[in-house]
């Protein structure tokens, strides 16, 4: 139980990256990493084809000043989504609707 507890608290040191534009490679992902001077980049984790991508960083310092880059800057002209690697699964609808609820059962 406290194990759980802990990992709840846990800083992340992951960032999530998705909205990514269309054909983009892992080779252009680092060098964008690279043009926005970001430190502490561990990993860039991408697989061909998909519009989304991970950061692995040094730190949750680092995680934070790299999390409000990349929101301010667009990538090939697209604005990426950024967020806490996990953070995501406790997202609602993206269309900002809740879940339907069965109707009542009489």
């Amino acid at each position: 139980e406290k194990k759980q507890g802990q990992a709840q608290h846990k800083q992340p040191q992951r960032l999530f990256l998705g909205n990514l534009p269309h054909g983009i490679t892992v080779e252009r992902l680092q060098a964008h990493v690279q043009e926005c001077s970001l430190e502490g980049v561990d990993k860039v984790l991408h697989t061909p084809g998909k519009r989304f991508a991970f950061l692995a960083m040094a730190s949750y310092s680092d995680t934070l000043k790299a999390k409000q880059v990349l929101e301010e800057r667009r990538l090939e002209g697209v604005s990426i989504k950024v967020e806490f690697a996990g953070e995501r699964l406790h997202h609602h609808d993206p269309r900002g609707e809740e879940p339907a609820l069965p109707p009542p059962q009489q």
